[in-house]
């Protein structure tokens, strides 16, 4: 029975089935693809198996698919390949409901990428004696495969040939799934382990797939840095940083001497050999000079030693940050920088302590870290004051004639009756008050037995410190080339810009109290209306796409665009714009809603959170799960309102058309036509307009040009030139500019505007025309003049 299992093994192992993609050949001597190609000889790979028959033999079909791979004509022939993909589609014929045939693709895609990568590595690691040490590191892991014994009885049984009959002349054994996916899944496992031929060759040579990590060095001990030079570094606190170092010159804390002077003043303790000259004995003085010489060389002389004064408790330092409504804004950042000044200030070597004061409570801060400082900004109280919170803090602990109180609030703080009453019971309790305000004031005062001293007081400008001019948007810079128009140069607009491509949509508009109006046109440009009837700003010349939120407070308009790359904030005070990112940080946003009792606050959620953002300053005031903050979502989008864009006239009703495309640009009868328009001079009233003309003279058709710094792809600028080298550039904003090839004639702006006197603009400093699109109507010079000095001169020189 035991030899009849051994047959059936040695059968199972070394007889291939029916339609299989290798068979044996040449009377057992060769193994051969189904195509007739060799794949190794008999006396090859018994030396092959014996060598590696100490690991166990994976199946004959792995063994050969290896040596395959091993040979140089690999990747010139695809034949190969497509027999292994024939033996699949076979099974699928045969066993197509067997639901190991589920995985056989991935299996195959497997096998053969390993294949592709053994045929990659250098010849000597798949030629010769290379392949046994090849197999032995493919097989290693392997799971499937024979036991070492039975290993060594078939390749016995092999060698002797006795049984060559049974796999040389068998033919009725079928073709199976189980079979094939033994041969495959040994190697299938080997292309996860080795998945790129780099890491085969790495193991073949040094026995590692990976070379070792070096170890880590660890970085050399930077020098302590100051939190003042912390938060410089810092893009975000830098800001604060340079608010902090005006308040040091501003804060000058007094220091309290404890003692008379800075001498013992207890009697004489005991008699030393060491001392000052100044505590010798007398009797050391008496000695001749030799004598005592020679004493203080030997240490022999005899000193006093005083008696040292008990030590004073070192002192404390307690700064209470009011962090309720009314500090909300520009005080929060103001109050802040006042505590860490008083921080940074600190002469006495003090302990500090730091608290934030709520309305009904208090909760310790760091203010000697810049993680601390952050943290510290996150925290807010929407109370009106924070009365409560101070007195219970003062009456609850106790302090030592060492400790200092700081408490910092706003100046409408102390003028709010309820929180004075507050304030007059714990009044002897501190010893310096600080307050701010929004217009940046500060006053620093002593309290000395609940009388209050005022030590110092500045004013600062927040606006400078916070917001440097290096950080504001500026529309244009000068240095753009001169061939293009001086227009484009200047740094502000010289002339306001027509109602064009604006949106009529309470999606891209807003009211900005009193009577101004914000709009972001089709074109993606920002324009700002500052009264009726009159031209725009443009406060941006491009300005994302994506959903608009709009929001005001203390001055400030904020938008905050929110789209698939994420948040970004704009806050505009006046005609500057200063631009914050958050796309780092907020994505994807759900909704993004404005806070109009804070007058600064934005609230964006996504899935399971929500930011609070404060826009005056562009800071995260915190994140939060949704469910902390939901029921302050619902109480904005309860109270909600779709605004009435009041203004909104000024953009769809603007009482005159704009030319906003332009195909024909020509000079006709002595007078410059822009398609069926030519400007004309009305001689009683003193304007120029742009008047029906039905005349045909085009020149050269115009070129599209790309002026420098113009950011927004959708702004348009075509040159039309003729002969003489004097151009006019149209400008997709609805303006015409004149470029004269006498260099030494101004360049000129015209609007183009129809059905209303235009303005126009040179380049040497001169305006007229319409009143409603000049920065400044006083400078303005009679249009039939300007039209003579600059308008007719470059007609004049095209002839």
């Amino acid at each position: 029975m035991k030899l009849n299992n051994q047959i059936i093994a040695f059968q199972d192992y070394f007889c291939p089935p029916q339609q299989y993609f290798w068979h044996w050949a040449e009377n057992g001597q060769i193994m051969e693809w189904q195509n007739g190609t060799t794949i190794c000889y008999r006396e090859d790979l018994s030396t092959i198996m014996t060598d590696i028959q100490l690991l166990g033999l994976p199946p004959l079909g792995s063994i050969l698919l290896v040596l395959a791979a091993c040979q140089d004509t690999w990747f010139a022939s695809t034949a190969n390949l497509e027999m292994l993909y024939a033996v699949k589609n076979a099974l699928l014929e045969k066993e197509k409901h067997n639901p190991l045939l589920k995985d056989i693709d991935p299996l195959l895609t497997g096998v053969t990428n390993l294949l592709d990568r053994i045929s990659e590595l250098p010849k000597e690691f798949r030629s010769g004696t290379a392949r046994t040490h090849l197999l032995q590191v493919i097989f290693e892991t392997s799971q499937h495969k024979t036991t070492q014994q039975q290993a060594k009885s078939l390749i016995s049984e092999w060698e002797s040939g006795r049984l060559d009959g049974l796999i040389l002349f068998q033919t009725t054994k079928s073709i199976t799934c189980q079979h094939f996916i033994a041969d495959l899944k040994n190697l299938y496992a080997v292309s996860k382990v080795y998945e790129t031929t780099d890491q085969l060759r790495q193991k073949l040579r040094t026995g590692i797939s990976t070379l070792p990590m070096p170890p880590e060095v660890l970085p050399p001990l930077e020098e302590t840095r100051t939190l003042l030079e912390q938060l410089a570094d810092d893009p975000e606190t830098e800001s604060l940083s340079r608010l902090i170092k005006r308040l040091l010159a501003v804060l000058h804390i007094p220091m309290h001497s404890q003692d008379s002077s800075d001498q013992p003043v207890g009697g004489v303790a005991d008699i030393t050999n060491r001392g000052n000259f100044d505590r010798l004995l007398l009797s050391e003085l008496a000695n001749d000079d030799i004598v005592l010489m020679a004493r203080l060389a030997n240490n022999e002389a005899l000193y006093l030693r005083r008696e040292q004064p008990p030590t004073h408790q070192n002192p404390e330092r307690i700064i209470l940050l009011d962090t309720t409504l009314k500090l909300w804004g520009t005080p929060r950042i103001f109050a802040m920088s006042a505590a860490l000044a008083c921080v940074v200030n600190n002469k006495a070597h003090a302990t500090i302590e730091s608290f934030v004061l709520k309305g009904k409570s208090s909760l310790p801060i760091d203010l000697t870290t810049k993680e601390g400082v952050i943290s510290a900004l996150e925290h807010l109280d929407p109370s009106l004051h924070c009365g409560e919170a101070l007195t219970s803090f003062l009456t609850t602990q106790t302090f030592s004639q060492e400790t200092e109180n700081f408490f910092i609030t706003t100046e409408e703080t102390l003028n709010d009756h309820t929180f004075i009453a507050h304030l007059a019971t714990i009044r002897p309790l501190l010893n310096f008050l600080i307050t701010v305000n929004r217009s940046g004031e500060l006053q620093f005062f002593e309290l000395i037995e609940g009388r209050m001293k005022l030590l110092s007081k500045a004013k600062l400008d927040m606006e400078e410190i916070l917001f440097p001019s290096a950080k504001k948007t500026k529309p244009r810079t000068k240095h753009i080339s001169s061939e293009f128009p001086a227009f484009l140069q200047e740094e502000t607009a010289p002339l306001l810009y027509p109602s064009l491509k604006v949106r009529v949509s309470q999606s891209h508009a807003f009211d900005v109290d009193p009577t101004g109006l914000l709009c972001v046109t089709t074109d993606q440009r920002l324009l700002y209306w500052s009264k009726e009837k009159t031209g725009a700003h443009e406060l941006l010349e491009f300005i994302e796409s994506g959903r608009y939120t709009f929001g005001q407070g203390d001055g400030n308009v904020y938008i905050m665009v929110d789209n698939s790359s994420g948040v970004q904030l704009y806050s505009i005070h006046g005609n500057q714009v200063t631009r914050f990112d958050f796309s780092h940080t907020i994505q994807k946003a759900d909704e993004v809603l404005f806070d109009p009792e804070t007058l600064s606050n934005f609230y964006v959620t996504l899935d399971t959170s929500a930011f609070c953002i404060n826009a005056f300053d562009g800071t995260i005031v915190y994140q939060k799960p949704m469910l902390d903050v939901i029921q302050k979502i619902k109480k904005l989008k309860s109270v909600a309102k779709e605004p009435y864009l009041k203004n909104i006239h000024q953009s769809n009703q603007s009482g005159y058309h704009v030319l906003s495309r332009v195909q024909q640009v020509y000079i006709s009868e002595g007078s410059l036509c822009v398609g069926n328009h030519k400007l004309a001079r009305h001689q009683v009233n003193s304007t120029l307009k742009w008047v029906d003309f039905k005349g045909y003279h085009p020149v050269d058709e115009g070129i599209e040009i790309k002026p420098p710094k113009i950011s927004n792809p959708n702004l348009k600028f075509t040159r039309y030139t003729w002969p003489d080298g004097s151009s006019v550039v149209f400008d997709s904003r609805g303006l015409l500019h004149l470029q004269s090839s006498d260099r030494i004639i101004p360049n000129v702006t015209i609007l183009l505007i129809i059905n209303r006197p235009v303005a126009c603009w040179s380049s040497d400093g001169q305006w007229c025309g319409n009143v409603e699109f000049l920065p400044d109507s006083t400078k303005a010079i009679n249009s039939n003049e300007f039209y003579i000095k600059y308008i007719q001169t470059f007609i004049d020189t095209i002839g």
